[in-house]
């Protein structure tokens, strides 16, 4: 386990683990009763009724080659003990495949339907996994939750969460790297101010207040959009020059995810308009050429 945390069982009990890194963990077991690596693990025995624990900040990478047990990026370990908070971090499993009952997962609950006692919540999240053989964005008691969306059902937590590569540097480099767009940027949040401790990053870089990135890493990284493609530049015409028939762009791609279609939105003469497009093209290496409706006149 790379942190092991824990609340008493009074009100009093804060626990705060942030901007914390944890990578390169690894095991010879061949048990598969339970996860035998795992990240961040909380609360651990059905202790702590009345405590909090607050996880926010923080970016795990695990990367086992041959792993023959389950292994995890965060596992609670009881439902009826503190209230949880797991925001803003980074789960990112990168185990190779698995088979039979070693399985890697983001993240585990020992509840088919909890995430935590009342008033826990999981959300602004990256649950990245890399290999599906056998791996699953969580786990809920016995079942296993193949996709984000999966795992949503479990208690409606992680609606604004990721599950795309967050983009590390490296195997034992979890910083950002800035040359590849990473859902990690600018789609964190203070939740209202709850979070009001978390001010820099793991290497004292101050947070953005209205739009912080997820994980331990703060920086000004290229953002992640959800579509497959993204004009990045007008060819023609050229700025300040109106055009109401055509206009050439340049797109490329953004995302690991191919899309079957497109509705572009263009802007031209202060008017919106929109083409759906049949197909995405297998290169944005030239221009392509958009055409749209002519303007209606004016009566």
């Amino acid at each position: 386990t790379g942190i092991r945390l824990a609340a008493t069982a009074n009100a009093s009990s804060f626990v705060r683990a942030y901007n914390n890194i944890v990578h390169d963990l690894s095991s010879s077991s061949t048990s598969t009763l339970s996860r035998r690596v795992v990240g961040i693990l909380a609360q651990e025995s059905s202790n702590g009724t009345g405590g909090t624990i607050d996880i926010d900040y923080n970016s795990v990478r695990l990367e086992n080659a041959g792993l023959a047990s389950p292994n995890t990026c965060f596992e609670l370990g009881t439902v009826s003990g503190p209230t949880v908070h797991v925001r803003n971090n980074v789960f990112a499993n990168f185990t190779t495949a698995q088979s039979g009952g070693a399985k890697h997962y983001c993240w585990v609950t020992p509840s088919a339907s909890s995430i935590g006692a009342a008033g826990s919540v999981s959300d602004r999240n990256v649950l990245y996994v890399a290999n599906p053989a056998n791996g699953y964005t969580g786990r809920s008691a016995t079942s296993d939750r193949a996709a984000l969306a999966d795992w949503r059902l479990v208690a409606a937590s992680d609606a604004n969460s990721r599950e795309e590569d967050p983009r590390f540097l490296s195997t034992g480099n979890l910083h950002i790297d800035p040359a590849l767009a990473t859902p990690v940027e600018g789609t964190a949040s203070t939740f209202g101010g709850a979070i009001s401790w978390v001010l820099d990053d793991i290497d004292g870089n101050p947070r953005s207040v209205s739009a912080p990135d997820m994980g331990a890493d703060e920086g000004t990284f290229i953002p992640l959009d959800l579509y497959d493609v993204q004009a990045v530049s007008v060819i023609e015409p050229a700025p300040g020059v109106l055009r109401s028939r055509a206009f050439h762009s340049f797109p490329r791609r953004r995302s690991s995810t191919r899309a079957s279609r497109i509705s572009p939105t263009f802007r031209c003469d202060s008017e919106l308009w929109a083409r759906s497009r049949p197909r995405i093209p297998s290169t944005a290496s030239r221009p392509r050429l958009h055409r749209f409706p002519r303007r209606p006149r004016s009566r």
